[in-house]
């Protein structure tokens, strides 16, 4: 800092960030002189298990803390490498048919359901969720609110709930839930670019360049939420379809069935203050039940 101020009359810098030790099995620091790093080093566990993984595990505790050496940890990462390959592959064949203008509009599409805005408003609370803990430099919060979402939210519950509308052409609805995928699967490759940047680029340029305009990943700017996605009712009205779908579940596996077991009828008993929204997200709901007739009671 003496030298930059004295060469620059100015401050070099004003924060530092300083990462704690890796450690090995016996909780001692991992160095190349103590002879107890990884067989191979970093080099080999980047080409075994990618940088992305070897990044993930990096990022995975607070900085400052020392960090113990998993290589379960890398796995994770690699799975999540995988993952967000799958869920990209799985869009590309619905964000096509959205065009440009449709793909980045952000204002408030005409047929959207109750899912939709439910993923929307989960979204917008994880941009700014993970945008506070980066400022507070806290990456480690911040990729965990990140990679819940995605796993989660995106992949578990939304995409379940949505394939019916996505390959059963329903006009306005399916063209909703594609730009509502458009607009998640953007975000949470924005969001993991610190923490993964070679897949998330990977995945831009195949599936976003050409549409957002902008030649890199890392030079886009950060995601930013419209106010209108931030809504209480819309994330209650999502987690109220969810504790329905695990009830469902729950009775498929008491019943020894699998979770995409058909069933010809299937009777809910539900609030009535749900009705509206239960019968606006019918169509999802029967995706995720797999009922070809589902009967609500108030």
């Amino acid at each position: 800092m003496g030298k930059g101020l004295y060469l620059t009359g100015e401050i070099p810098w004003r924060e530092v960030l300083v990462s704690g030790h890796a450690l090995s099995a016996e909780r001692s620091k991992i160095s190349k002189s103590k002879g107890n790093s990884h067989a191979g080093g970093p080099l080999e566990l980047v080409e075994r298990e990618s940088a992305d993984a070897l990044r993930y595990w990096a990022t995975s505790i607070k900085p400052g803390l020392d960090t113990p050496f998993h290589p379960e940890l890398i796995a994770n990462g690699r799975r999540l490498v995988t993952k967000l390959w799958n869920a990209a592959r799985f869009a590309a064949r619905h964000l096509q048919e959205l065009s440009p203008e449709e793909m980045t509009s952000t204002q408030e599409l005409a047929g959207l359901l109750p899912t939709d805005r439910w993923l929307l408003a989960r979204l917008a609370h994880t941009i700014e969720h993970a945008t506070l803990e980066l400022r507070e430099n806290d990456y480690a919060a911040a990729r965990a609110e990140v990679e819940r979402f995605f796993w989660s939210d995106l992949c578990d519950n939304y995409l379940e709930l949505v394939k019916a509308r996505l390959y059963n052409g329903m006009g306005e609805h399916t063209q909703a839930a594609r730009w509502t995928l458009y607009q998640a699967l953007l975000a949470v490759i924005k969001l993991l670019a610190p923490y993964m940047p070679f897949i998330t680029e990977e995945i831009y340029q195949g599936l976003f360049q050409e549409r957002e305009g902008v030649t890199s990943l890392h030079l886009a700017s950060w995601p930013q939420a419209p106010a209108w996605w931030q809504s209480a009712r819309a994330e209650a009205d999502g987690q109220a379809l969810l504790d329905l779908l695990k009830q469902v579940r729950r009775y498929k596996a008491e019943q020894g069935l699998s979770v995409g077991a058909e069933l010809e009828r299937l009777e809910l008993s539900v609030r009535s203050d749900l009705k509206d929204m239960l019968e606006a997200a019918l169509v999802d709901l029967k995706s995720a039940t797999r009922a070809r007739e589902l009967i609500f009671t108030w």
